[in-house]
C-alpha cells in the first residue's frame, strides 16, 4: 500500500490525475444530494456546514489542489465521505469529466492490519487516487514533496497552492485557534492551507454520522 517516492514520481502523480469511474461518480453525487436533503435535526446542520466549507475549498483551489488526509480513523472516515461527495458535486457543476478524489496516507511500522485492510478496501470501493508514504516518512517531508510538485499542467513554472483536508475538531489538542481555513504557520512545515470541514463537530456528531 505504501511506497517510497522519488521527486520525479511525485511530480508525475501530482500532474496526472486518473479519471473517476462513472459508477463511483454517480454514487458520490447521490451521496451529496442525500447530505443536502438530510432531515436528521441532530447532524444535518453539521453536515451542511461541512459541505459549505468543502464547496468553498473546491471553488478556491480546484480539484487538482484538494487532497484529503485519510488514516482510517473515525474522523478521517467522516471527511472521506464528505470529500468524495463535494468532489463529485464540483464536477457536476463544471460539467467536465471527473478525476478521482485524491487521498494521502502516511504508513506506520506498527500499523494495525485492520487499518491497512480498511484503507485498501476504501480505495478500491470508492475508486480513490491514493498517495501512500512508507513507514519512516515524516509528515512534513511527505507534505513538502506534494506542495513542491503540485503543478496543474506541464507548462506551470511554479507549484499551485495545496489545500489539505483534515479531520481536525475544535476539541483536538492541536486545533488551537484554527478556523475552517487555516494556513500552515509552523516553521517546520511547508506552506499549505488546512481545510477543517468538521471543526465544530462533536464526538457525538462523528459517531452519529458514521452509523
Amino acid at each position: 500500500l505504501a511506497l517510497e517516492y522519488e521527486q520525479s514520481e511525485i511530480a508525475h502523480l501530482m500532474l496526472h490525475r486518473p479519471e473517476w469511474s462513472d459508477k463511483e461518480f454517480d454514487r458520490s453525487l447521490d451521496l451529496y444530494d442525500s447530505f443536502v436533503n438530510c432531515e436528521d435535526s441532530y447532524v444535518s446542520p453539521a453536515i451542511h456546514e461541512a459541505l459549505v466549507c468543502l464547496d468553498q475549498a473546491y471553488k478556491l483551489f480546484g480539484p487538482e489542489c484538494v487532497i484529503c488526509s485519510f488514516n482510517g480513523g473515525k474522523d478521517a472516515v467522516v471527511i472521506l465521505h464528505l470529500v468524495r461527495a463535494a468532489h463529485a458535486n464540483y464536477f457536476r457543476q463544471k460539467g467536465s469529466a471527473p478525476t478521482k478524489p485524491r487521498v494521502i496516507y502516511f504508513d506506520h511500522a506498527n500499523e494495525f492490519s485492520e487499518i491497512l485492510a480498511l484503507l485498501s478496501d476504501n480505495v478500491d470501493e470508492y475508486d480513490l487516487d491514493m498517495i501512500a508514504f512508507e513507514p519512516g516518512t515524516k509528515f512534513a517531508d511527505g507534505l513538502k514533496m506534494l506542495v513542491d510538485n503540485n503543478r496543474v499542467d506541464e507548462a506551470a513554472k511554479r507549484a499551485a497552492p495545496l489545500a489539505f483536508v483534515l479531520g481536525t475538531r475544535s476539541s483536538d489538542p492541536n486545533a488551537g485557534s484554527q478556523g475552517n481555513f487555516a494556513p500552515s504557520t509552523m516553521e517546520t512545515m511547508p506552506p499549505f492551507m488546512r481545510v477543517n470541514p468538521i471543526l465544530s463537530w462533536t464526538y457525538g456528531h462523528v459517531w452519529h454520522f458514521i452509523r
